[in-house]
């Protein structure tokens, strides 16, 4: 496997755990997908492509997720 490869791989892990995770904690407050879009100003289409891994979000949008669903932004980015 080469190195951009490996790169991807990475990345695409990385979405992917991110998305799992949102879905995970969106699940435990109680929220849909459309009521986590209202918090964060966005609409649901664009949380299920965050939970599915297909999107890579700014930092900033990750930190409005975090606020969104009341929780420290570290959680999202557990294993």
């Amino acid at each position: 496997m080469g190195l951009e490869t490996s790169k991807k791989s990475l990345h695409t892990q990385a979405k992917q755990r991110l998305g799992r995770n949102i879905k995970q904690l969106r699940l435990s407050s109680n929220l849909s997908q459309e009521e986590l879009g209202l918090r964060i100003d966005a609409d649901q289409a664009y949380i299920s492509r965050l939970e599915r891994g297909l999107l890579n979000p700014t930092l900033e949008s990750v930190a409005e997720i975090s606020q969104a669903l009341g929780i420290d932004i570290k959680l999202l980015f557990a294993s």
